[in-house]
Parts: C-alpha cells; sequence; structure tokens
C-alpha cells in the first residue's frame, strides 16, 4: 500500500512539476517578447518623423491646417500619431498585437471650442463603437459555438448591454494624440482630432468593472471574455 502511495504521489508530484515548469517557460517567454517590444518601440519612438508623415503633415498645412497656440507642430503630432499606431504589446494569449485604441473625429462649428468639443466627443464614439462591436463579436462566436453549455442569447444580450454601458462611462478624460484645425471661407472652424487609449488598461478597467456588476449568470461569460482580445 505504501509502494502504490508513493507511486501516485512521485506521479503527482511530477505532473505538478511538469506544469509549473511549463507556466515559468511560458512566463519567461512572454517577458522576453514584452522586452523585445518595449526596445522595438522605444527605437521607434525616439526616431525622427517618417517620410509618411512629414508628407501627410506638408499635405495637411497646405491644405490650410494649422494648430492651437502651444501645442506641437502638425509635423510632430502627425509623426506623434504615426508611431504610437506601430507600438506593439503582447495580450495574454501570448500573440503581438496593436497596444492601442484609435478615435477619429470631425467637426465644423461657429468657434474653436465648440468645434473641438464636437470632434472630440466623435472620436470618442469612434473608440466606443470599435469596442462595443468587438464585444459583440465574441460573444456571437460563443452563441455560434456554444454546443454543449448552458449560454443563452438571452444571457449574451444581457451581458452585451451592459458592457456597452461600461464602456461608454470608461471613455472620459482622454488626451488627443492629435488635434488640428482650420478656418474656412465663410469663417468656421473645422476641427479634426485623433485619440488613443492604451488596450490594455482599458480592457482590464472594462473587466473590472464587469466583474463587479454582472450577476451570477453573467459570470461565465465574464470568463469567456477574459481570455479574449477587445
Amino acid at each position: 500500500m505504501k509502494k502504490i502511495f508513493s507511486f501516485v504521489f512521485a506521479a503527482f508530484m511530477a505532473t505538478t512539476l511538469s506544469f509549473a515548469q511549463n507556466d515559468i517557460e511560458q512566463s519567461l517567454e512572454l517577458a522576453k517578447k514584452k522586452t523585445q517590444l518595449d526596445d522595438f518601440n522605444k527605437k521607434s519612438l525616439n526616431e525622427k518623423a517618417t517620410k509618411d508623415a512629414r508628407k501627410e503633415a506638408k499635405k495637411l498645412t497646405k491644405e490650410g491646417w494649422t494648430v492651437p497656440v502651444g501645442e506641437l507642430s502638425v509635423e510632430k503630432q502627425i509623426m506623434r500619431g504615426h508611431l504610437m499606431r506601430e507600438e506593439l504589446m503582447t495580450n495574454d494569449k501570448g500573440l503581438t498585437v496593436n497596444k492601442y485604441f484609435f478615435g477619429h473625429g470631425l467637426n465644423i462649428g461657429g468657434s474653436y471650442n465648440a468645434a473641438y468639443a464636437t470632434a472630440r466627443n466623435a472620436a470618442i464614439l469612434d473608440i466606443a463603437s470599435q469596442i462595443k462591436t468587438r464585444i459583440v463579436n465574441i460573444m456571437q462566436a460563443k452563441i455560434d459555438n456554444n454546443q454543449q453549455t448552458a449560454i443563452t442569447a438571452q444571457s449574451i444580450d444581457k451581458f452585451n448591454s451592459r458592457a456597452k454601458t461600461i464602456v461608454d462611462e470608461n471613455l472620459t478624460n482622454l488626451t488627443p494624440v492629435s488635434t488640428v484645425y482650420r478656418v474656412t471661407k465663410n469663417n468656421m472652424y473645422e476641427v479634426m482630432v485623433d485619440i488613443a487609449i492604451n488596450k490594455a488598461d482599458f480592457q482590464a478597467r472594462i473587466q473590472d468593472k464587469l466583474r463587479e456588476q454582472m450577476e451570477e449568470e453573467g459570470d461565465e461569460l465574464l470568463e469567456s471574455i477574459q481570455n479574449e482580445d477587445f
């Protein structure tokens, strides 16, 4: 009996150590990828404006676009946007993905402040729409693949509704990556705004809020989406 117990215990410990070793190797691999991406991002951000950024900035300036007093030049703002779009990170699955969500807004108003406020809000709504669409698509896939679980369309609809509300509530106080404007021929202000938000930070915030607010039937769905990159 002791021999059997010893054998079972040894097998259990070997399996446990094997899983632990796999976890360590995966963690080291993710850390390695993160370090490589950090080095890549740092190098990219220290580079001069790319040819495409300079070309776009020249085009905007020729079309009459300028920047508010005290802001970076058109070229530097465009360069910053280009570099941020190129920044990468590793998600929970170890896949390389873009680091930021980007939203774009454009509006014309009777004053700069009015046009800016509306354009900024449009950029935020653009980001919100991207995230909501992604969440809905992920949950729809859960329905399509739901052959052996108790997940229902009704519970997923409830999850989507709550998730959309939380997304809207947490997309606040976002700082634009670029803000340019021009005065039209009829003395109206046209403002163009691009906003970026860190994908990992925002996703973690949304999941925390969902965890707090979803009822028991939504908890299973939360577990399902935690491993997804939206």
